[in-house]
């Protein structure tokens, strides 16, 4: 796996994939406590600071080799509308987890689907990853059917898998393998 030593920007049509900003944390926060945003994920956000935290977290984890978390930026608005997160990462077994969320202004437009193709092209060619896994709350049928459209397979279902906002779920496992040549 050739994990990247600087943090990599990726243009995806009028979307900028960016690292995160203190500046960006106030709209995280608007949208991550939304119901509606944040019903089929296990987001519980208190705080602009616990944002805050997480996009120094972020900087830590990009520098162990652990973690890319890109912010979306619209660029006609330069204003961050969700972000996408590559997490987990197992350098030596070439692996990690993808997630992602996306403003609901922005849900049924294809944005996340051609942002999710642009990072797996990425992910697969330029970073060498060989396995790439989401795991998706079982209630989130648009999530499941994003990460099958992008030729992701179901593995199964993790019974009582996370507790959010008070109650377990079942969470369905998805992946994807690089295909050989």
């Amino acid at each position: 796996m050739k994990f990247p030593e600087k943090f990599p920007e990726i243009r995806v049509s009028k979307y900028l994939l960016r690292k995160a900003k203190k500046e960006d944390a106030p709209y995280f926060f608007k949208y991550l406590t939304d119901p509606e945003v944040i019903k089929h994920t296990s987001y519980d956000v208190k705080s602009v600071a616990d944002i805050e935290n997480w996009f120094s977290d972020y900087e830590v984890m990009f520098t162990n080799k652990q973690r890319i978390s890109w912010i979306i930026e619209d660029t006609t608005t330069n204003t961050p509308i969700g972000d996408i997160n590559f997490f987990d990462v197992q350098v030596n077994h070439q692996k990690g987890e993808i997630g992602y969320f996306l403003y609901k202004e922005y849900w049924g437009q294809g944005v996340m689907s051609d942002i999710l193709s642009t990072v797996l092209e990425y992910l697969f060619n330029t970073v060498q990853t060989h396995r790439i896994q989401a795991i998706v709350i079982e209630e989130n049928l648009g999530s499941r059917r994003l990460l099958e459209k992008n030729g992701f397979k179901v593995e199964g279902v993790l019974k009582d898998y996370k507790n959010c906002r008070g109650k377990y779920y079942d969470f369905i496992i998805q992946s994807k393998i690089k295909i050989s040549k």
